[in-house]
């Protein structure tokens, strides 16, 4: 049994002779098992045959006419209807796959013809039972019968029958009026919906009446015939900022005579090309800005009806395997400094460039114009050549020579290796380029002669310039205190790719840092970044103990949007505002304290880490303040809503099945999806994969691919996605998200910084450091007693979503149903309150086993509910994560950097609650004030200042005050044996006195 619906429209298009009639033709092309020509032509004059054309003969076969020019016309008719039996063969192969058919016949019919009249016809056939409702509908409306020609049912000698209705309309209603055609058929489980010029050309992500042009038509199966035509994909999606890249476009084939060229942004136009196989290609350009850029193909230059997306990645972040590698890359940056010379040698991977011979080229960037102003502009351009006509063989070397006289101002660019075919620096180009660098080898010869007395000028001249430019220090971001914090912070910060423990922690501008991380958000005002740094204790390395310390950035190096301008250019801008002053002021020569004047430490004082609520197994749930609960209901819910910051969090829960019988529904539940935005940002979906047991990421319901990149830039949020299992949401605001796929089930973070305070609800509480009001309803009922399961279940059915506030896709038939046309609560759901203890089940055992210590009940709840040791050990883990979060973002108290003594020294460089520094003098010195320091809870140093003051003047001091003291005593031993003679003296005189009275 097959069913086959049908729109055609046939055209009149000739005036013949005296009166009206009509000259017209139908095409048919057919795939399937019949014993018809796959491609055949009936021209008709009125409704009389004139000639007939099939893919088998070849020829026209004349019916109620005859030519006197017959050989012309067999020419003619081969030409013809030859380029029409190959196009429309290609558009019904193009529809065949795009709508996953591999069963039955297919038709596609065309008509073409002269004059003002057209007839729209619907045409159901191949069907069996003999029973169908098939209707013509104008504008969503059911067409008059009376209008309607047709309609008779009809067999077909094979059993099956078919049914034609046909409605006659001017060429007028045609442009004014939309035409679908609908048929139910009891071999057909939904409605089949066909519409009359339904095409997605110009409307990608938009849902025509008929048929859909978004991305979530494929899943649902109602994509308008020609959506991958219009609706582009590529390969590859991603390339370095730079341009160059030669991507395919998928699922759509072109003339190969066609003049393909590609408008990115709408406005920088690429040339591209059809090659052998009838794909389009398209050389991605320059660009100035990273993230999903839009662009639009055309095959005449002029019409731009073919639309798509591509991923422009920030050089550092890019696949070392897809950039030119600048082998020793010491030596290339420190060319011409002392001992540092003789030949540089780059290498390529050679398919990255489609050509025998290739350039090597030199670019260079440069920001003109008045900073912080219109005029201020960014700009890529070609330098020279190094060489010509080089064979692509991966390799270059060369012995560098001082650049000419226009060339030697430029002190920062790229190698670029391009076909040898193209005239020198001709952009947009195939072609493969290197990290942008320091131009230290093609500086003039005054670096070379004295490379330290030219850097420390360029130095001083870059001092002046910064103190005359605004102070972006005052709004960029404070640094964690630990490392530990740097890592746990994932809305806030993100691994620095220069500095990675995980990479081996290769710091090459950071000696003695192990880790670094970066402010993920450029600060507001100025687009300024921020860069911590951690030893191998885990403490913050500040510029005022080492050269490798945290240090703030003018230009954050990912850049920040809009982009495009100084100083938001992802890397570029960095390189020049806070790279180069660098090589200035601290590698070049030896005079980092002017640098580190306008680029100290931060110190972590002001530092305050997010709180983290978690969401994991049969949903159990940890609020912002610590309140633990479990809510296993099923349907959609708000996780968190913050409306004074715009922000939103929605969770989806689904029921589990039996881990023996996946038919078998269980009364549990888990997290199967969680979508987010913040203001006007783009939507992001992550949601369970079942087929491919990972995590799928959708921004605004199109699926994302981490294939080629873990990185996306996109509007108003970035996503990170190391592993098919792990994926953070970083939004403006410092909002994070993270979520984990562990044993089939998901586990979600939300991270929300100190601004969310008393600004949160939902099912992760009231973020205010009091417990107490976590769990109140939607309505604002509190819950009286968190350990009443029933209570705690009605709190969080409250919290369910409604269909005009949903985040969510739904791209299924399971979705629709269960979610969109279903409560958003399901109540006919009833969890297990209580956890089940049935002393014989062996479950029960292995539970006790298993599930031990802290967060103990929720691992045995889940596995005895889900009957699963593996959802239990998920659970556990999970718990087990969050613990450690939470332990990694506890407050630290700083006290500050504490500066070692003039003249002395400190050991201990760590300034955090329980740390104490210890001082000392240099030779010749002596140590006044306390020797050591520790930082106390209050965030102040204990003890007093200390000094280092000279051995000289020390004993000097010693002299004085021992003189003075032996001064004293020896005035106090006069004053004592006058005092003790004038005593003797008086009894004396008082004993001669008593002795002449008693005379």
């Amino acid at each position: 049994m097959r069913i086959l619906l049908l729109i055609s429209l046939f055209q009149a298009f000739v005036t013949v002779k005296s009166g009206s009639h009509s000259l017209w033709a139908l095409l048919t092309f057919i795939i399937g098992d019949t014993p018809f020509p796959e491609f055949s032509a009936v021209v008709m004059l009125d409704d009389i045959q004139l000639f007939y054309y099939d893919s088998n003969v070849e020829k026209i076969i004349y019916r109620q006419y005859r030519s006197e020019h017959v050989q012309e016309e067999q020419e003619d008719g081969r030409i013809v209807f030859g380029d029409q039996y190959h196009n429309m063969k290609h558009k019904a192969l193009l529809s065949y796959q795009k709508l996953n058919s591999t069963h039955g016949i297919h038709v596609q019919q065309r008509t073409f013809g002269y004059s003002g009249v057209a007839k729209v016809t619907c045409l159901a056939t191949d069907f069996y039972p003999r029973h169908i409702n098939l209707t013509l509908l104008r504008d969503g409306q059911p067409v008059p019968d009376h209008q309607i020609t047709g309609g008779e049912l009809l067999p077909n000698g094979d059993g099956t029958y078919q049914m034609r209705k046909r409605l006659q309309v001017s060429a007028e209603e045609l442009q004014q009026h939309h035409y679908t055609c609908t048929a139910q058929h009891l071999s057909l489980d939904n409605k089949l919906d066909f519409g009359l010029g339904q095409t997605c050309e110009g409307k990608c992500g938009q849902k025509l009446e008929a048929c859909s042009c978004q991305v979530t038509c494929v899943s649902l199966e109602n994509c308008c015939v020609d959506f991958k035509q219009f609706c582009v994909d590529t390969s590859p999606y991603s390339g370095t900022i730079f341009g160059g890249t030669d991507f395919v476009v998928l699922n759509a084939t072109f003339d190969p005579t066609s003049s393909v060229t590609c408008r990115f942004n709408g406005e920088v136009i690429t040339e591209g090309y059809v090659d052998a196989e009838g794909r389009g290609h398209c050389i991605s350009p320059l660009l100035y800005e990273t993230g999903w850029v839009p662009f639009e193909i055309s095959t005449d230059g002029v019409t731009y009806n073919q639309q798509g997306s591509w991923l422009s990645v920030h050089p550092g972040k890019l696949d070392p395997r897809s950039k030119v590698t600048l082998v020793n890359s010491t030596q290339w940056q420190y060319y011409g400094t002392p001992h540092v010379g003789g030949a540089l040698r780059m290498t390529w991977n050679t398919s990255l460039v489609r050509a025998d011979s290739v350039n090597v080229e030199l670019w260079g960037y440069s920001e003109t114009g008045e900073p912080y102003s219109e005029s201020w502009v960014a700009k890529w351009e070609y330098l020279y050549s190094l060489a010509r006509g080089y064979p692509n063989n991966g390799s270059f070397s060369f012995v560098p020579r001082v650049a000419e006289g226009p060339f030697l101002g430029w002190e920062l660019g790229c190698v670029r290796v391009s076909p040898g075919a193209h005239p020198d620096g001709k952009s947009d180009v195939h072609a493969v380029w290197s990290e942008d660098h320091a131009l230290a080898w093609h500086l003039e010869e005054g670096f070379r002669e004295d490379s330290s007395a030219w850097a420390l000028e360029k130095c001083v001249q870059w001092d002046a310039l910064e103190k005359s430019w605004p102070n972006f220090l005052e709004e960029t971001i404070d640094c964690p205190c630990t490392l530990s914090q740097a890592r746990a912070d994932t809305g806030r910060f993100h691994t620095d790719y220069g500095c990675d423990i995980e990479k081996g922690s290769v710091c090459t501008y950071h000696p003695g840092s192990v880790h670094c991380v970066r402010a993920i958000q450029a600060s507001p005002k100025y687009a300024a970044g921020q860069q911590c740094c951690y030893d191998s204790t885990g403490a913050q390395v500040l510029t005022s103990d080492s050269i490798g310390g945290s240090t703030p950035d003018r230009g954050h190096d990912w850049g920040s949007p809009p982009f495009r301008k100084p100083p938001r250019v992802p890397g570029a801008s960095h390189w020049v505002y806070d790279v180069l002053s660098f090589y200035y002021c601290c590698l070049w020569s030896h005079n980092c304290p002017y640098y580190f004047t306008h680029r100290p430490s931060s110190d972590c004082r002001t530092y305050q880490p997010p709180k983290a609520g978690a969401v994991f197994g049969d949903p159990h749930l940890i609020t912002f303040d610590g309140t633990r609960y479990t809510f296993n209901g099923k349907g959609e819910y708000s996780l968190v809503v913050a409306d004074a910051k715009h922000f939103v969090v929605q969770g989806r829960t689904e029921q589990l099945t039996h881990p023996e019988n996946a038919g078998e529904l269980i009364n549990a539940t888990k997290l199967s999806a969680v979508a987010m935005r913040e203001g006007d940002s783009d939507v992001i979906e992550v949601r369970l994969d079942r087929q491919r047991d990972s995590l799928q990421v959708l921004r605004n319901q199109m699926p994302l691919s981490f294939t080629e990149q873990t990185w996306m830039d996109l509007t108003g949020v970035f996503v990170f996605s190391p592993t098919p299992h792990n994926v953070t949401v970083m939004f403006p605001s410092g909002a994070g998200v993270e979520l984990r796929r562990r044993g089939g089930m998901m586990a979600a973070t939300v991270l929300l910084p100190e601004e969310f305070t008393d600004a949160t609800t939902g099912l992760l509480g009231k973020m205010n450091g009091d417990p107490k009001d976590d769990l109140v309803s939607s309505t604002g009922q509190a819950v009286p007693d968190a350990s009443n399961a029933e209570d705690v279940y009605t709190f969080g059915a409250s919290w369910a979503i409604l269909n005009e506030s949903s985040l969510f896709t739904y791209d299924s038939k399971y979705l629709l149903d269960s979610y969109l046309f279903a409560p958003k609560h399901d109540q006919t759901f009833q969890p297990v309150f209580v956890i089940p203890d049935d002393p014989n089940d062996p479950l029960v055992t292995q539970a006790s086993q298993l599930c031990a210590g802290d967060g103990s009940e929720f691992c045995t709840y889940d596995t005895l509910v889900a009957r699963s040791l593996s959802v239990g050990n998920a659970t556990r883990v999970s718990f087990s994560s969050h613990v450690a979060i939470a332990q990694d973002l506890r407050t630290v108290v700083s006290c500050g950097w504490i500066a070692p003594p003039s003249n002395g020294d400190k050991t201990g460089t760590t300034y955090l609650q329980g740390f104490t520094v210890k001082f000392s003098c240099n030779t010749g010195y002596v140590l006044q004030g306390s020797k050591e320091r520790s930082c106390q809870s209050n965030g102040r140093w204990s003890g007093e200042p200390t000094q280092c003051t000279p051995e000289t003047a020390q004993d000097n001091t010693l002299g004085i005050v021992l003189g003075t003291v032996i001064g004293a005593l020896a005035l106090a031993t006069i004053l004592t044996v006058i005092i003790l003679h004038s005593r003797k003296h008086k009894r004396y005189i008082a004993s001669q006195t008593d002795a002449d009275e008693s005379l």
